[in-house]
């Protein structure tokens, strides 16, 4: 899940909860009703339309990204989230978080904060002994702001 705050009052106004099983994100609004969440459900985007993840050798679906933990940038045009991408061969046992291009996602919000895409993926690779898996199962991203 990831927080994007409005830029004038710091308070939370949008919830992006990512879906790994359906490669999608849901949008949810950070105010009342607090007890409808029908109301605040502000839309869906899928981290499949772009076509930035791939691949990868083993991989049994192709542009499966399976979205893990995830951090927000707040940048001067544009807002990004950083989103771990899980791969092929979980590091636990074999379930629904095997995706098919391991490595950091970056999707770019839209200028409204209510939808994005998935922009790039910088793959990760580690492969096996004999070169025939990428064991690559990033987990986390965090970004760290530096202020001048």
């Amino acid at each position: 899940m990831v927080v994007v705050k409005n830029l004038n009052s710091g308070k939370a106004k949008y919830l992006h909860q990512l879906d790994r099983v359906r490669n999608n994100v849901e949008v949810f609004k950070m105010n009342a009703p607090w007890d409808n969440l029908y109301l605040r459900h502000e839309g869906m985007y899928s981290l499949t339309t772009t076509g930035a993840c791939g691949t990868t050798l083993g991989a049994v679906q192709n542009n499966d990204p399976t979205p893990d933990l995830a951090d927000l940038s707040l940048g001067k045009n544009e807002d990004k989230i950083y989103v771990a991408l899980r791969g092929p061969y979980p590091l636990t046992i074999a379930h629904a978080a095997a995706g098919s291009c391991p490595g950091l996602g970056i999707i770019t919000l839209s200028s409204n904060k209510k939808s994005g895409e998935l922009t790039n993926v910088l793959p990760t690779m580690i492969m096996n002994g004999d070169s025939t898996k990428n064991l690559s199962d990033p987990h986390g991203a965090i970004v760290r702001q530096k202020f001048s």
